[in-house]
């Protein structure tokens, strides 16, 4: 699901979880992050203008995972 923002916004992760990784397939996808939830469940935030997490990194529920961008 693609939410409408400025480029530059705080994107927030939704839920607590694991950053399973960063920056794969960059050309189609651009910056991003997946997380992992408990319940198995993964989040993609796709088309970040910058990252700022790493994988193996746990988050809490309203965590910045990176910044809104248009990349990929």
């Amino acid at each position: 699901m693609d939410f409408k923002v400025p480029v530059g916004e705080n994107v927030l992760a939704t839920r607590s979880g694991t950053v399973t990784r960063t920056n794969w397939n960059t050309r189609s996808n651009g910056n991003c992050v997946e997380v992992r939830f408990a319940d198995g469940t993964l989040a993609k935030y796709l088309h970040l203008s910058k990252t700022s997490v790493r994988a193996g990194q746990r988050l809490s529920r309203g965590d910045v995972v990176g910044e809104s961008g248009n990349t990929g």
